[in-house]
């Protein structure tokens, strides 16, 4: 599997130049959780997650809803014609970052604020055709495509450069997209979505090997 290490100052422009609200709205949070640290003196330590998955993830996530719809013969929605990237983080690596930061409130920088933030991410962009290819294996069928233009708001790949992490915590995210997909397809939650649009749970364990 192919991964692609993006240059880090075009990375730097996306989260200072968001192109959805959603960005946006990420990017306000960490500017007011600055001036408040640097007002009343509070540590604060910002996390960004990129891509997260694992069990109990949400239900709109693309490996719950494209082994979902795979299982059930249907076809899935692949955007940009899937020429996009992505730096796939299983959740137990988030956890494990979570809790050796929150321990250790930041120290002081040049201004005398003690404020820092750290991306958590596995550093190695995946393709989204390459994850595709790693659910037909894991599922044993493969998927219907449907290839449709880039969505508006979205961004052709996500990157997390983790050398402040490392740095100040001794620690990388390390589990791989085969090794974390292996371990959620083996208790996977079919996301079913009833006539009255509720969400129903069909637990299939045990179908992926």
């Amino acid at each position: 599997m192919e991964t692609v290490r993006p240059l880090r100052s075009a990375l730097r422009n996306f989260v200072d130049h968001p192109i959805s609200l959603y960005a946006a709205t990420k990017k306000s949070d960490e500017l007011m959780a600055y001036t408040y640290s640097h007002l009343y003196g509070i540590p604060a330590t910002g996390l960004r997650f990129f891509t997260v998955y694992g069990p109990f993830g949400r239900p709109d996530m693309a490996y719950f809803k494209f082994a979902n719809k795979m299982v059930k013969g249907e076809t899935i929605q692949v955007y940009n014609h899937g020429e996009m990237l992505r730096d796939f983080t299983y959740v137990d690596d988030i956890v494990e970052g979570i809790s050796r930061m929150i321990v250790c409130p930041p120290d002081e920088n040049e201004d005398g604020d003690r404020y820092k933030i750290y991306n958590i991410g596995n550093s190695h962009p995946v393709k989204l055709m390459d994850f595709i290819s790693i659910l037909e294996k894991a599922i044993g069928t493969e998927a219907k495509k449907e290839f449709l233009p880039m969505q508006p708001g979205d961004v052709y790949q996500t990157y997390a450069d983790v050398s402040e992490l490392e740095k100040d915590f001794d620690f990388k995210p390390k589990t791989t997209l085969e090794e974390g997909l292996t371990v959620l397809l083996h208790g996977l939650r079919l996301i079913i979505i009833c006539p009255d649009g509720r969400y129903d749970y069909e637990y299939i364990a045990g179908q992926f090997t």
